[in-house]
C-alpha cells in the first residue's frame, strides 16, 4: 500500500529490520553449524559427526556454501525493497539465478567434483 502511495520512507524501516534479521538469522545457523561439526571432531567416539562430514563434504565445500547463503541473505531483502517501489521483476530475478546456480553447479561438479558444486552455488 505504501508503495502505491509513494510512501517509500514508511517502507524503509521494515527493510531495515528486515535485512538485518535475515543476516544475523543467517550468520548464527552457520556459525552453529561449523562449531557443531568442530565440536564433533573433538569427541572421543564422533560416530555421528563424523556420518555428517562424509555426507556434506569438507569445510572448504560448507564454507562456500555457508558464503553463498550469507549473500544471498543480504540480497534477497534488497530484491524485497526494489519489488516495492517497482523497479524489477522479482520472479525473472529468480528464475533466472536459479538457472545460473544449476547450470554452473553442474559445469563445476564435471570440473572439480563435489567442490564444484559450492562453487556453482557461490558464483551464481
Amino acid at each position: 500500500m505504501w508503495a502505491q502511495a509513494r510512501k517509500y520512507n514508511n517502507i524503509k524501516p521494515y527493510f531495515n529490520r528486515l535485512l538485518i534479521n535475515n543476516t544475523f538469522i543467517t550468520i548464527v545457523l552457520s556459525l552453529l553449524l561449523l562449531l557443531s561439526i568442530d565440536f564433533g571432531k573433538t569427541l572421543e567416539h564422533p560416530i555421528f559427526f563424523v556420518n555428517i562430514m562424509e555426507r556434506l563434504g569438507d569445510m572448504l565445500l560448507i564454507s562456500l556454501m555457508i558464503f553463498g547463503q550469507v549473500i544471498l541473505a543480504l540480497i534477497s531483502p534488497l530484491s524485497i525493497y526494489f519489488r516495492a517501489h517497482k523497479k524489477e521483476p522479482i520472479a525473472h530475478i529468480s528464475l533466472l539465478c536459479g538457472l545460473i546456480t544449476l547450470i554452473s553447479s553442474y559445469y563445476l561438479c564435471l570440473q572439480f567434483g563435489v567442490i564444484g558444486i559450492g562453487l556453482g552455488f557461490v558464483i551464481a
